[in-house]
């Protein structure tokens, strides 16, 4: 009974660590809206780091039916790297690709597949201290 107390223990102390060192941020997308079955669609994440510490690395997760095209200019000096369809950025130095308190537009072009619908992009991020979480940033597609 002790040793499933020490583990039940240990085991939490492990999960209050991780939760506390998750690296914190927000993601939103612009436009919100665009039209279905359109090619090279300009789609911008604006990425706030809301923690204490850089983010470090960068990756935006495709819905299902997108296809990633390219990627614009964005307001950070970090080195894009292509992951064939997933865009990531990464900058492993303690300065990072978004600064804590700092918003960081990352823009991609990509085609729109032809479902109309809500569609979640999942915005992954690493901090400087290897820890890393995920947000979703939606864009609805319609049919004009």
């Amino acid at each position: 009974m002790k040793i499933r107390a020490y583990i039940f223990s240990l085991l939490s102390l492990v999960f209050i660590a991780n939760a506390v060192n998750a690296v914190t941020f927000s993601a939103s997308v612009s436009p919100s809206t665009a039209e279905s079955g359109q090619s090279n669609v300009l789609i911008n994440f604006t990425v706030t780091d809301t923690g204490a510490v850089n983010i470090t690395q960068l990756n935006i997760t495709l819905p299902p039916g997108f296809n990633f095209t390219g990627v614009s200019n964005t307001n950070t000096t970090s080195s894009y790297t292509s992951l064939t369809t997933t865009p990531s950025w990464t900058n492993t130095s303690s300065v990072g690709i978004v600064g804590a308190g700092q918003p960081v537009n990352f823009s991609i072009y990509v085609n729109t597949p032809k479902t109309t619908g809500t569609n979640a992009f999942n915005v992954t991020a690493l901090d400087a201290n290897s820890a890393f979480t995920s947000n979703n940033a939606s864009v609805t597609l319609s049919d004009t």
